[in-house]
């Protein structure tokens, strides 16, 4: 039912997308420092759309990278106090009397 859900939204968006590209066909000049470049609205929006989540993936690379460290020494210090507190659970109990 997700996957079906997924698959739909999926669908919609790409409809929706098609239609913008259609109703928008027109070509826009992009002047940059080293010359003007014309090419059509769609393609302009998607090359500005991708490159804005291929910076935001690589900005959060190094954050993932660091929860990824954080956990391992997070599950390396849960083992040792669960050894640990295994450790005295085994220990007989003195009787003061």
């Amino acid at each position: 039912m997700k996957r079906l859900l997924a698959f739909a939204a999926i669908v919609t968006i790409g409809f929706i997308g098609l239609a913008f590209a259609v109703l928008n066909a027109g070509t826009v000049e992009l002047k940059y420092y080293l010359g003007t470049l014309s090419i059509p609205l769609a393609l302009l929006l998607i090359i500005v759309l991708l490159t804005g989540a291929l910076l935001g993936g690589v900005a959060s690379v190094g954050l993932a990278l660091h929860q990824h460290r954080e956990n391992h020494h997070l599950r390396k210090k849960l083992s040792l106090i669960e050894t640990e507190l295994k450790n005295l659970r085994e220990i007989p109990i003195k009787d003061a009397h």
